[in-house]
């Protein structure tokens, strides 16, 4: 009697082994893409009209699923603002983010704070 209830465990047990190993199966193509990194030099607007050029780290994604990116530093041109300033698409008549590897966007946004200090993001789609 006890041989029946055993042989139906290993059935199931065999059964949800098989279903975990199907959903890692088809997780596996988006872990296996992973996105590339590269540093670049990017020019970015200033809260003066000015250009400054900034340091970056660029995000290219390389599946679907994925949003690439541009994250840039630097430091303003002075007169620095008395209060953080935000620069972005609708604030500057429509101007967009554009890199070489990933195309325009207009998901995007600087910020100037006091002290100088610059950080400009892109959102790629």
């Amino acid at each position: 009697m006890l041989f029946p209830m055993m042989k139906k465990s290993l059935v199931i047990t065999a059964i949800t082994l098989v279903a975990v190993a199907m959903g890692f199966s088809a997780i596996a193509p988006a872990i296996a893409d992973p996105a590339e990194v590269i540093r670049v030099k990017y020019n970015i607007l200033d809260h003066t009209g000015g250009v400054i050029e900034g340091e970056c780290q660029e995000v290219i994604a390389n599946n679907s699923n994925s949003k690439g990116s541009l994250v840039c530093t630097g430091t303003a041109n002075e007169p620095f603002p008395d209060k953080a300033v935000k620069l972005d698409h609708e604030s500057t008549g429509g101007l967009v983010c554009k890199t070489d590897n990933q195309g325009p966007t207009e998901n995007w946004h600087t910020i100037i704070t006091p002290s100088g200090n610059l950080k400009h993001v892109c959102h790629f789609p």
